[in-house]
């Protein structure tokens, strides 16, 4: 290309971008208004909020409740606070006087109630049961048990010798040594093992009749040497069977109630 034909094009192109400046600036004059008018705030458009239709509700029948038996309730006794009471003060044990025995001749009715040998049976089997079932060293119980039966009131705990004589001077007894006037129900006790009259007798038994001259009918607990609760009875010192191992001791004196 020559250089003359790059000249015009050039000059072409500028005389282009002239005609379109001008053009320009007149749209611009006639488009503007007389008063700026204050430009428009935007309008603003909110968004349309797209509704999704919630799914129908279909009921669901809710299941039955089983019922639950309630627990037993479990019954709490509340624990007791313990408090330990003081020791007690031993009394002092009250003296009891003895019942007076009942009016009338106590050795008669005794002698009327062991007339009665069923009676008398009665006597000695109680007299063992409380002696623990043996008739052996069952004297004191034996006579005691008698005296019971017709209002003396003597304890059913009375199992010695010495004992029933307290028990006898408690309630009115007196004591006698003069052998000859024994009486039906006279209460007699024997010498100690030495033949001492004042010693602790080895045996009491309840007087019923003269059976000779120093012979009594009587009745103890001496069964399993007699037989019987009945039996006679040497006043003196005698051996059964003429054992010396198996003495009967003699007599020391009497009690009766006056």
């Amino acid at each position: 290309m020559t250089a003359g034909r790059v000249k015009s094009i050039i000059l072409l192109l500028l005389a282009l971008i002239l005609t379109a400046t001008a053009c320009a600036d007149f749209g611009s004059a006639t488009a503007r208004p007389e008063t700026a008018a204050e430009p428009t705030a935007p309008t603003a458009t909110a968004p349309t909020a797209v509704t999704t239709a919630a799914p129908p509700v279909v009921p669901t029948n809710a299941p039955t409740p089983t019922p639950t038996a309630a627990p037993e309730p479990t019954a709490t006794a509340p624990t007791a606070v313990t408090t330990a009471a003081p020791e007690p003060t031993a009394a002092p044990t009250p003296t009891i006087a003895p019942t007076p025995v009942s009016a009338g001749n106590i050795g008669r009715r005794l002698s009327e109630y062991l007339s009665d040998q069923a009676n008398g049976q009665s006597v000695g089997a109680r007299a063992a049961r409380l002696n623990g079932g043996e008739y052996h060293n069952a004297c004191v119980y034996t006579v005691s048990e008698a005296l019971r039966r017709i209002g003396c009131d003597i304890p059913m705990a009375t199992s010695y010798t010495a004992t029933l004589k307290r028990q006898l001077l408690d309630r009115g007894f007196k004591i006698h040594r003069d052998l000859q006037e024994l009486q039906a129900g006279d209460i007699c006790f024997t010498t100690d093992a030495e033949g001492n009259a004042d010693g602790i007798p080895t045996h009491t038994f309840i007087f019923l009749s003269w059976a000779g001259p120093d012979t009594a009918n009587i009745f103890d607990n001496q069964i399993y040497d007699y037989s019987s609760h009945y039996h006679t009875r040497s006043l003196s010192l005698t051996y059964l069977d003429q054992q010396p191992d198996r003495p009967k001791d003699a007599m020391a004196f009497f009690m009766r109630h006056p």
